[in-house]
């Protein structure tokens, strides 16, 4: 079975143009239109039920469905009350994708498994898999996205400095966090079948900068390290550790950047345990030694150089 996701590349924001809070006695029932926009809605209580072209949604509280333009919309008379939020929003280049689980699965290890985002070329750079509808849990639902939503609906009233685009940053905030409930519910925290890799990729990311052995990954999975490496490798295509030493020797490039840290400096900041080895290793990885690499950077950053 196929499921409908708005596909959006993060090179852009999507723009807002209208955001407000809806609260109607019961009977409700929304009425016919074709959307010229993208219109999102969130159910914070009661019950509605919303007909687009050919699908009836029953939406209850906690219920997000994504509308998309060009398409006619209306409601069926529900014996409810509904209280909920919508914005309205363009954005360039987004596009319907029908996925089942597999594809699903397949695109959210692929595009996790760059170490860095500048490792990506356009047709793999971080993207948006937005669900066209999803039922959030009450924890996330109640202290995260309500939460956003009102503050959003708060700001649309009010005039500031930047508020446009703070309110399409706080939207695209709302839109992340709730395709990251999805990826959380998709995706086990801990190793089942299929779907470990993207865990292991998350724990390394966030634990470079430490020492990471066999034993120490056994320990948070509580699997056979050379079982986890041997589903890594044929889910990402390197072993574990080689992906570690990638993502390590690209945030090093981020700190030789800089110009502002010794290599001691740097072996400690990305889990080598002192420069020398830090040297050694990023030779072997790049063809020349870190400070070879740093003169060349400078170098090409002429004048413009700090």
């Amino acid at each position: 079975m196929k499921n409908d996701y708005l596909y959006q590349p993060l090179m852009t924001l999507p723009s807002t143009s209208l955001i407000g809070e809806v609260c109607i006695p019961a009977p409700n029932k929304h009425f016919r239109r074709t959307a010229t926009d993208w219109i999102l809605y969130l159910i914070k209580d009661g019950q509605m039920q919303l007909q687009e072209e050919h699908t009836l949604y029953t939406l209850r509280a906690g219920d997000v469905l994504l509308l998309a333009p060009g398409k006619t919309h209306f409601g069926i008379q529900s014996n409810y009350n509904v209280n909920y939020y919508f914005v309205h929003f363009q954005w360039d280049n987004c596009k319907i994708l029908s996925l089942d689980d597999q594809q699903y699965r397949n695109k959210i290890i692929l595009e996790q498994s760059f170490t860095l985002p500048s490792e990506a070329d356009s047709n793999t750079t971080e993207s948006l898999l937005f669900p066209k509808y999803i039922h959030l849990s009450n924890n996330t639902f109640s202290y995260e996205i309500i939460n956003i939503m009102a503050d959003l609906c708060q700001l649309y009233q009010t005039s500031h400095p930047y508020q446009q685009t703070y309110l399409n940053c706080m939207f695209l905030l709302l839109l992340i966090k709730i395709c990251r409930y999805k990826i959380d519910s998709f995706f086990p925290t801990k190793l089942a079948g299929d779907f470990f890799p993207l865990a292991v990729i998350s724990y390394l990311k966030n634990h470079y900068f430490e020492k990471i052995t066999g034993e120490r990954l056994e320990k948070e999975f509580h699997h056979n390290f050379d079982y986890m490496n041997r589903k890594f490798k044929g889910t990402i295509g390197c072993t574990i550790f080689s992906f570690l030493e990638q993502y390590r020797i690209q945030k090093s490039k981020t700190l030789l950047a800089s110009g502002r840290f010794t290599l001691a400096e740097i072996a400690e900041r990305t889990g080598y345990c002192n420069g020398f080895y830090f040297s050694k290793q990023f030779k072997k990885h790049e063809q020349i030694s870190p400070r070879e690499y740093q003169e060349q950077l400078l170098q090409s950053l002429g004048p413009f150089k700090e």
